[in-house]
């Protein structure tokens, strides 16, 4: 029966992923070597879940509890869906891996150092979905910037930040930013925002800035970035400063909070002699 809709149109909420699997206890006993946790008892039960970062769920069901309600065809082919999770070192993907495949789990990748600047690994769960494990390497010595750039960057410009999706598009978000040295700029965000979470599948980032008051001197810096947690806020209070001049103001969810450092690896600074004078 078609139900009528009351109010206003809302767009729907990604709230879970869901893996309908042929051995449920396999099933959980691979997820719990990448840290998942459920309850006691829940290989006989025909419907799990599982808490993710950010709010998300994983749902599992055998195929008995989708065939109660629909028909169930077994995917057959190449790699249709698959699952990451994000490590907090290049030693904890191996370290992962090896707890992984030591418990009899088929091997899609072994760990290796990719040229997007992360550790990179694939393991298959007992349903044949690959699951990638990844961490950051550590920054290369990034190029030194130009004392012209750093008096730019530490002056209150509006940076842009440009971002990778999971799916190769780019986003891009306003930003406030500050020098840490040379080598490396600061911004501060949110653990669960859509930067962070990129950054943390691919810390390829693109940075431009444009002076607030001479909008033809500017720069463009392209890096790899790291998160580091910032509960204290004090990173984020330091680049508040810089701006507003007060600590930032907005104290809810500090455990949240973290800086995005970012490794320089290119950057152009340019000063045209132009004045802004458009026509009216």
């Amino acid at each position: 029966m078609a139900h009528d809709r009351v109010g206003p149109l809302t767009m729907p909420t990604f709230d879970a992923i869901g893996i309908v699997t042929t051995d449920m206890a396999a099933c959980l006993a691979f997820y719990r070597l990448l840290g998942l946790e459920f309850d006691d008892g829940a290989e006989a039960a025909p419907h799990v879940e599982a808490e993710l970062a950010g709010g998300f769920r994983l749902l599992i069901d055998p195929v008995s509890t989708v065939e109660s309600f629909s028909s169930y065809d077994p995917p057959t082919g190449g790699r249709a869906v698959g699952f990451a999770f994000s490590c907090s070192s290049p030693a904890e993907v191996d370290a992962t891996f090896e707890r992984v495949v030591a418990a009899g789990h088929p091997v899609k990748e072994e760990p290796f150092d990719a040229f997007w600047g992360q550790r990179y690994a694939t393991v298959i769960d007992p349903d044949g979905n690959p699951v990638d494990l990844y961490a950051a390497l550590a920054p290369t010595p990034g190029k030194p910037m130009s004392p012209e750039l750093m008096d730019l960057v530490r002056r209150p410009n509006f940076a842009h930040l440009a971002t990778l999706r999971t799916d190769g598009s780019p986003k891009l978000d306003p930003i406030w930013i500050d020098v840490v040295d040379e080598h490396t700029l600061v911004m501060a965000t949110g653990m669960t925002s859509l930067k962070t979470r990129n950054i943390q599948h691919d810390p390829r980032v693109a940075i431009s800035i444009v002076d607030k008051d001479n909008p033809y001197e500017e720069a463009q810096i392209r890096g790899l970035a790291v998160v580091e947690p910032d509960t204290d806020m004090a990173g984020m209070d330091a680049i508040s400063h810089q701006y507003i001049g007060a600590p930032f103001p907005m104290r809810d969810n500090m455990e949240n909070r973290v800086l995005l450092k970012t490794t320089v690896t290119q950057s152009r600074y340019a000063n045209l002699p132009f004045e802004h004078t458009p026509p009216s």
